[in-house]
């Protein structure tokens, strides 16, 4: 049977056919309250797809913005973009039947490697409420031992002499978390959701360090009014390989 394949976008959504299935909510009337920092394939496959099926019960309006710190491998904006921030799932068992997706519950995606200052003022944003994040256990430049950051790792001693130009994800919150502050903004959630043992207190600490040493003035607020939750995460996502791609345009027309 031949399937007429169809680019993947907003207008394209209502002519794609079962299996296939779509969004059952209006990507356009989310709220931007969620950001996440580490776009990657475990995100994509869970977190978001996690928020997608609240969204399809009607129990959620909430969207993400995504956030890349390091450089991207890819034109990750670019293709986003082509395909108003939408996604593909596929999910097979094994028997390999497969159960076909489109996420949309993503709004928008920055990358901080290229312009720092909008992905501060993001984070920073009133409406932000949750940051989430999976940057690997690197991302943390902690030293295990102690569990303090690592100050003699480059990227932190960095963030230490340029607040404004952060490279860690603990220099990025803390920096926000003082604008926020300095703003008379609401305080917020800030959950790890890496492989990292105690992940939230390790991450809290990242953050209350570089609190300590740039803004001192904001401790108090952020250790009284700012939650670190812990989380317990093991999952793998399988690498979406040229085989696959094609396979969901032949079978399934995206």
């Amino acid at each position: 049977m031949t399937v007429d394949i169809l680019k993947l976008n907003r207008n394209n959504l209502k002519n794609f056919k079962p299996p296939v299935k779509i969004p059952q909510y209006d990507q356009s009337k989310l709220k931007e309250s969620i950001v996440h920092l580490g776009l990657g394939n475990f995100h994509r496959a869970h977190q978001v797809v996690y928020l997608d099926m609240l969204l399809d019960t009607g129990a959620s309006n909430e969207g993400i913005f995504e956030m890349n710190i390091v450089p991207d491998p890819f034109p990750i904006a670019d293709i986003l973009a082509s395909q108003d921030n939408l996604f593909t799932l596929i999910t097979k068992n094994p028997k390999g039947e497969a159960d076909v997706k489109i996420v949309a519950a993503i709004k928008g995606y920055l990358n901080a490697s290229i312009d720092k200052e909008p992905c501060i003022a993001r984070l920073a944003d009133e409406s932000t409420s949750l940051v989430t994040l999976t940057v690997t256990e690197n991302g943390y430049y902690y030293n295990k031992k102690t569990g303090e950051p690592d100050w003699n790792d480059p990227s932190v001693a960095h963030d230490l002499k340029n607040p404004s130009d952060p490279r860690t994800a603990a220099g990025f919150i803390a920096a926000a978390l003082a604008r926020r502050y300095k703003d008379g903004r609401k305080p917020l959630t800030i959950m790890s959701c890496d492989n990292v043992p105690a992940n939230g207190e390790v991450l809290k600490t990242g953050v209350m360090s570089f609190c300590r040493e740039l803004y001192p003035e904001i401790v108090p607020w952020v250790e009284n009014e700012v939650g670190f939750p812990s989380s317990m995460v093991d999952r793998i996502t399988a690498v979406a390989t040229k085989e696959l791609i094609r396979e969901i345009e032949e079978r399934f027309g995206i």
